[in-house]
């Protein structure tokens, strides 16, 4: 009788099988952290334009939503390129209570990241920062369209 060396293609199959859940694992695993990776830079950009908003103390008394009155982030934080994510530029400006107040959009696809990070559960795709703490999770709001304090 001959004895066989080697592997059995079923063992094959079944080491192949293995590899292939664990790279679907990884993969997994690798597109949540650069989801959560691109939430946490688009909080700390907005979090850093309304801080620089805040200190400048400017005049502007209006609100800041229409683009017009209030500053883009870029000018602001002296980043260069916008952080993906944002479907554009953060907007922040005083409103007419004095308040800052900074309004940012995202993609959909990270919407109930941003949220979750921020403490809401919506699915609403546009984010407020407003410096009145008494509205919102410490200031920040998600709501279809930023008040004007």
């Amino acid at each position: 009788m001959k004895t066989q060396s080697g592997r059995s293609m079923i063992e094959m199959l079944g080491v192949l099988a293995i590899i292939g859940v664990l790279s679907v694992g990884g993969l997994m695993g690798y597109q949540r952290a650069m989801r959560n990776n691109r939430a946490n830079n688009l909080i700390y950009y907005v979090n850093t334009c309304f801080t620089m908003q805040r200190s400048r103390g400017d005049s502007i008394t209006e609100d800041p939503v229409g683009g017009a009155i209030g500053n883009a982030c870029l000018g602001l934080t002296g980043e260069t390129v916008v952080p993906p994510g944002l479907t554009a530029d953060a907007q922040c400006g005083r409103a007419t209570g004095g308040h800052t107040v900074c309004s940012f959009n995202v993609d959909a696809n990270l919407v109930d990241v941003v949220a979750g990070k921020l403490g809401f559960n919506g699915n609403i795709a546009n984010f407020c920062l407003n410096s009145d703490i008494a509205q919102g999770n410490n200031g920040w709001q998600q709501i279809a369209a930023c008040p004007n304090p």
